[in-house]
């Protein structure tokens, strides 16, 4: 799977530990290597995050319920996402 995505971010406030909500819209292209070829569709997201450093660096944690709209039906999956900024 390869998808481009673009997403809204509303921070919720919070000391510490940031809270945000999250949702958007994307490109999704699966390729299941079957005789059907990879196909191009749209869907979109929405979660919950949280955010927490100090000093520009720091980590968060998503989750995120995708929903891809397809020929024969709508595919759904939920992510959960680890990561670090800095």
């Amino acid at each position: 799977m390869l998808n481009g995505t673009l997403s809204a971010v509303l921070g919720l406030g919070g000391i510490g530990l940031q809270p945000y909500l999250l949702a958007g819209i994307g490109s999704y292209r699966l390729d299941a290597g079957g005789t059907e070829g990879a196909q191009t569709n749209r869907g979109f997201h929405g979660g919950f995050g949280v955010g927490i450093g100090a000093l520009g660096f720091g980590g968060f944690a998503e989750i995120r319920l995708v929903s891809i709209s397809g020929d024969t039906g709508n595919t759904r999956y939920i992510p959960v996402t680890l990561g670090l900024r800095f």
